[in-house]
């Protein structure tokens, strides 16, 4: 939801004036913050009230400053503190499978699909208010506040309760187990002696020292499925164990869009990139970067379900808020229809059809020179699409082979992805 539609509902419901509504509006847009966030720093709306107005908003549930105090830390290591802070969001519960979060935009499904992939459960989400949000960030894990939110939590709450500065004091990371945390309500399966039995391991996720070295990220999180943890993948050589060698720093890698770099060795920085992928979005971030020195426009779009809509996009007029409103069923006529049933890639101009209109609108404008388009697989089935246009400059210099060798690779890279979810979640 914009802000401008925020302060609207505020208005509406009797909660802020015409005048101040356009007043939050426009700081909003120079600051950064959320219109709620300036409603609570300037004492326009009180918090319960400005909360409710939220979730009506979102249609969505909320959570207050109560529920986002002291989470345990069984349910805080379920959501990694990368993530967490990337996409702001905060896990509060966890019953049965399923897993409460607090964030910024619950009607974000994108961001929900991540939570659940990620954590093995199914997510909850609940509408906050950003200044709880970045103080639950904080407390769980140790991300900074921004000084304007920092300051109004110094005033609302007694200076006992709140550390004037987090980066003062140790915080309790929540450290990743390499499996779910046991439910207390729970014991397990124990043996007839009385001892707790291991976790049958599924066959798909044993692993094999040529899979490993290719995505070296897995060796660490491999323990319990068959691959011996710590020194080379396969070599029996225990950690700690392998000599000098083992402890000299790697070399400084080169970023995948160095333009400095040719398209065999943008393409092996990627490689090493993609193989480090703890989440979705660095997936997104290595298939954007390797085409920005032969795209004036970049996108992604993901399959979800039956429809394709947009997911990350970066370039020339590009409006990634735009973006992400677009939503191209598969069954329709499109630029993806073909790619859906196993087209290689396009490469091209754009059809003249309604959802290609729709599509070039998206991203701002139609490209005259026309564009590519690589679907990625998983296991044979497509999951999301690469795109990339020169707008009407034409696609001479697009190096195809390097192209098509990397979204085979971001397919594996998926694979690993869910692979790890699946491990963690045991």
């Amino acid at each position: 939801m914009k802000n401008r539609e925020m302060a609207t509902l505020l208005v509406r419901e009797g909660l802020l004036s015409e005048e101040r509504a356009h007043q939050a509006v426009e700081e909003a847009e120079l600051s950064g913050y959320r219109v709620d966030t300036l409603c609570l720093v300037r004492s326009w709306v009180v918090e319960e009230a400005l909360l409710k107005a939220v979730g009506r908003a979102f249609n969505s549930r909320t959570a207050d400053r109560s529920v986002l105090a002291n989470v345990p830390p069984r349910v805080l290591g379920l959501v990694p503190a990368r993530v967490a802070e990337r996409f702001r969001v905060v896990p509060f519960r966890l019953e049965a499978k399923t897993l409460s979060v607090a964030g910024l935009d619950p009607a974000d499904l994108l961001v929900e699909d991540e939570l659940r992939l990620l954590t093995g459960c199914a997510i909850r989400s609940h509408a906050a208010l950003e200044v709880r949000l970045h103080e639950a960030l904080a407390e769980a894990y140790g991300v900074p506040l921004p000084p304007v939110m920092k300051s109004w939590l110094e005033r609302a709450r007694p200076a006992s309760r709140l550390d004037p500065d987090p980066s003062t004091r140790p915080v309790a990371r929540p450290r990743s187990t390499g499996r779910r945390p046991v439910d207390e309500r729970s014991s397990g399966n124990q043996s007839a002696g009385g001892k707790p039995e291991e976790p049958a391991v599924p066959e798909e996720l044993e692993l094999s020292s040529e899979e490993l070295g290719q995505f070296p990220g897995l060796a660490d999180l491999a323990v319990g499925a068959g691959v011996p943890a710590g020194g080379a993948p396969g070599s029996g050589i225990p950690q700690g164990e392998q000599g000098p060698a083992a402890s000299t720093p790697p070399p400084r890698q080169a970023p995948v869009d160095d333009r400095g770099l040719d398209p065999e060795e943008r393409l092996a920085a990627a490689s090493i990139a993609l193989g480090k992928a703890e989440m979705r979005d660095d997936i997104a971030d290595v298939l954007l970067a390797f085409c920005r020195p032969y795209f004036q426009r970049r996108a992604l779009f993901i399959l979800r379900r039956d429809t394709i809509v947009g997911w990350r996009g970066e370039g020339e007029g590009v409006d990634e808020s735009i973006l992400r409103a677009v939503q191209v069923p598969v069954a329709a006529p499109s630029v993806f229809q073909a790619l859906v049933h196993g087209t290689a890639f396009w490469l091209g101009p754009l059809a003249s059809m309604p959802h290609n209109l729709e599509l070039a609108l998206g991203l701002g404008g139609e490209p005259t020179g026309g564009c590519t388009v690589f679907p990625i697989r998983l296991k044979g089935r497509v999951v999301c699409f690469l795109w990339g246009d020169n707008l009407d400059a034409g696609l001479r210099s697009v190096p195809l082979p390097q192209l098509r060798r990397l979204v085979a690779k971001a397919g594996l890279a998926f694979e690993t992805y869910i692979l790890r979810a699946k491990i963690r979640s045991m």
